[in-house]
């Protein structure tokens, strides 16, 4: 048992000696350092490395009492794991060079163009992935070289479209300049003809500026007709859009000037409707007059429009206005409104009317606490109620009457409606007291409210489901459970409530299953707002909360302050927007009704989240339904966020693995796995693209559409998808063997003999070599008698480098003294 554990530990030791030995003489690819003090400490550290591994080995030999094979055993293993670690290392670098050549071979083609980058782009891309490879100084440089450059072109065309844009609105100046900057990055014709167009168009738009200046000077003076007349001239010797739109600004300022001047003439005359009708037209010609909102709001005061005067006033701060906002209030009985806008005037007169105010305030509060007793008296509570909110509207906060409001009016008229059996009456009465409070309790009466006519009416299930669930969200602020006296409630028995509650509520949706759509879309809806309670349950950070409430996203919907709450770009918020049908759905499996609930469109990044997702489940959808072309699509929208999610990977990838033997017709089996390697470039894509797109290949080859370099060409580039693809590998030997044979044969042919025999020395081709060895001695065997002994001799040399190890041939190796 010790000596097994002895060579178990030996193999241990030669493998990391014979990673410590690669460190010494090789390095490692993610040493991204490369300077001189990075690689001696390597070599240190592979030196040091292998000395305390030395000692290791040769301490558990000894305490072990290990024979000598145990030296002879790690030898042999090191040299192999060596063996096998300098291998790979050096086909990392082997792959890397060839990158680089390729890198290199296209930085040579381009032509120093700045309007091209495609070729660098891709030399760039090969630079990047033979450094990931190579740890050498210079080609690192070279790629910081080439990121630089293409920066610098992207710099140029940037500019470069800029001014051009510049140039087409008009804005020759400006476009000079940007033109300017973008040749002193590089000189080009097409830079320099766009220069030339723009300097030609200088002088004109300095001309227009000057004009333009001089026309809104006159503008402002109240010299219309003469900034119009200047700014024709303008336009007639250059046409710019700016220039447009203050001529257009100018006509309207005219016409709203045209209208002004009537208003103020009809005002005069007395005519104060037909004063109004002018102002009005003359402010929606010029909002941004104050004077004409001025105007019109005294004119209305006037007129005894009181309450669209005091808003047309709002605002205007001087005494005129102050005084007749507070004279509107004053008609309008609004005596605190009234008394805070005349407060603003200093004058002794305005104080001898702020006191008048006061007195008819003190009558009117009291004459209306007088009717709201009656009212209570003669239980007309509805008008009590209505008077008592008046009141505090016009008076303010009032303890007496805010409390015989809240404590005695409105809790006697809600028991009373509640006795009354009158679902109809009790439902708006609580969507009104939701609409005032938007407190726990009102919540929670209107879910009540909205069962109860549920019960008797399935259309206001709609209305129900939202409430309904958002007060089950809630449930935990309930006082009243979590206060029972008898029992101690926990989140578990709030958990056990909320699964009651809901099932109350599929029930009722059970109920309208005859209706086959109406019961789908009230099962969306349900779905939804389950879900999203259940994603609030797992993470209570996710949800939304308004004024203290847990919201979902029906009742998020339709709640007035949801604009008051930013949804945060995170997967959970989807649920919230107009796609959230579709992502519940996807989430608990149904894809079908998910991907017809999908919308057509994307208003926001929150929904371009949602609509990723429904993509992957729609396209996943249809994988399993087989109609893989379908799943082009969705799954293109969906591949940005691949990334982030293995999981749909993984699932993309287990999908398409059973189409393989699904798919009819080669052409449809190579499309598939070329969608499949785009989307997801996993090992399995890989292989299968490469497998088919190779046969694809060869088949043109048969059909004689390419030869043999365009063939091989065409391979070899899928061996940069994957490398080591065997049936890749094994048609590249093929085509490789029979261009080889067909060129040997043509030697052989012309009784070049030596020439052919060489040919096949430096094929990559191992089978041609043993045919042309096996020919080799072919021909010994028939001309035996007829050849010089030399000739001889030399036939059987060349087969033997050609096939040194083959033993079909080592007799005839030995009888001619080769071995």
């Amino acid at each position: 048992m010790l000596v097994f554990l002895g060579y178990a530990i030996g193999f241990v030791l030669a493998f990391f000696l014979a990673i410590s030995l690669k460190a010494v003489f090789l390095g490692f690819p993610p040493n991204k350092d490369n300077n001189y003090w990075s690689r001696q400490l390597e070599i240190l550290t592979g030196f040091g490395g292998g000395i305390v591994i030395i000692y290791i080995l040769f301490f558990l030999k000894n305490w072990l009492a290990l024979d000598e094979n145990f030296i002879t055993y790690f030898s042999i293993t090191t040299f192999v794991l060596i063996f096998l670690v300098f291998y790979g290392r050096i086909e990392e670098r082997k792959k890397g060079r060839e990158l680089e050549y390729k890198a290199r071979k296209l930085q040579a083609e381009d032509t120093g163009n700045p309007f091209e980058k495609g070729k660098l782009s891709e030399a760039l891309k090969f630079y990047q992935e033979a450094n990931k490879l190579i740890n050498d100084p210079q080609l690192r440089c070279l790629e910081k070289n080439l990121e630089q450059e293409l920066e610098k072109r992207k710099k140029f065309l940037d500019f470069f479209k800029q001014g051009k844009e510049l140039g087409n609105r008009g804005y020759f100046k400006k476009a000079l300049d940007v033109l300017e900057s973008a040749q002193a990055l590089y000189s080009h014709h097409r830079i320099g003809l766009e220069i030339q167009k723009c300097q030609l168009q200088v002088e004109p738009e300095n001309i227009c500026q000057v004009r333009l200046k001089k026309a809104q000077e006159l503008a402002r003076q109240g010299e219309l007709k003469q900034s119009r007349e200047l700014i024709n001239q303008a336009l007639a010797d250059f046409q710019r859009l700016d220039v447009k739109n203050l001529l257009t600004k100018v006509e309207q300022i005219t016409i709203g000037f045209n209208y002004f001047e009537q208003g103020v003439a009809a005002e005069k005359n007395g005519d104060l409707n037909k004063a109004i009708d002018n102002y009005r037209k003359a402010l929606l010609m010029t909002p941004e007059l104050i004077d004409i909102n001025r105007r019109l709001g005294m004119t209305n005061i006037k007129a005894g429009n009181y309450r669209e005067g005091i808003e047309q006033l709002e605002g205007i701060e001087d005494r005129e206005s102050i005084y007749l906002r507070g004279y509107g209030y004053a008609r309008l009985k609004e005596w605190r409104k009234a008394r805070r806008e005349w407060k603003k005037i200093d004058r002794p007169e305005i104080k001898e009317q702020i006191e008048l105010l006061t007195r008819y305030s003190q009558r009117e509060k009291l004459t209306l606490q007088q009717e709201i007793q009656e009212l209570i008296q003669e239980e007309n509570l509805e008008l009590a109620r209505s008077k008592s909110e008046v009141f505090l509207e016009k008076f303010g906060d009032d303890p007496q009457v805010s409390q015989n409001l809240s404590n005695h009016i409105v809790s006697r008229i809600a028991h009373q409606l509640w006795m009354s059996q009158d679902r109809e009456k009790i439902l708006i009465n609580a969507e009104r007291e939701w609409e005032r409070k938007r407190n726990l309790e009102s919540l929670h009466n209107l879910a009540i409210a909205l069962y109860y006519r549920s019960v008797e009416n399935p259309a206001t299930l709609e209305k129900l489901i939202p409430v309904w669930l958002s007060a089950t969200a809630n449930l935990n602020l309930n006082t009243s459970i979590r206060n029972m006296v008898w029992k101690v409630i926990d989140d578990g028995d709030i958990r056990d409530l909320e699964a009651q509650l809901t099932r109350i509520l599929e029930d009722l949706i059970d109920r309208t299953k005859e209706d086959l759509n109406y019961y789908l879309q009230l099962r969306d809806l349900y779905r939804r707002d389950t879900v999203a309670l259940g994603l609030l349950r797992d993470n209570p950070v996710e949800g939304i909360h308004i004024e203290g409430l847990t919201i979902l996203p029906g009742l998020y919907r339709t709640h007035p302050d949801r604009n008051t709450v930013k949804l945060p770009d995170q997967f959970w918020a989807t649920l919230y927007t107009r796609w959230g049908e579709s992502v519940a759905a996807c989430l608990q499996g149904d894809r079908v009704r998910g991907v017809a609930l999908k919308p057509l469109t994307c208003q926001s990044t929150l929904e371009q989240i949602a609509n990723t997702f429904v993509s992957f489940h729609q396209g996943c959808h249809y994988l399993q339904q087989k109609q893989w072309q379908k799943a082009e699509n969705p799954l293109k929208e969906a591949k940005p966020a691949l990334k982030n999610h293995p999981e749909w990977i993984e699932e993309i990838d287990r999908l398409y693995l059973e189409l393989q033997e699904e798919i009819e017709g080669f052409e449809n089996l190579l499309r598939m796995n070329r969608n499949w390697y785009e989307l997801v470039q996993t090992t399995n894509s890989k292989m299968y693209y490469v497998r088919d797109k190779a046969l694809e290949i060869v088949r043109r080859l048969d059909e004689q559409k390419i030869d043999d370099s365009k063939a091989l060409s065409e391979l070899e580039k899928l061996k940069q998808i994957d490398y080591n693809n065997a049936i890749l590998n094994e048609l590249i030997e093929e085509i490789i063997f029979r261009k080889d044979v067909r060129e040997v044969g043509r030697l052989m042919d012309r009784n070049q003999f030596s020439e052919a025999i060489k040919k096949a020395k430096r094929s990559r081709s191992q089978k041609l070599r043993h045919l042309t060895a096996q020919f080799c001695l072919n021909l010994l065997r028939e001309n035996y008698q007829k050849l010089p002994p030399e000739l001889l001799i030399e036939l059987v040399r060349s087969a033997y480098e050609l096939c040194p190890n083959d033993p079909e041939f080592r007799e005839v190796y030995k009888l001619f003294h080769i071995i």
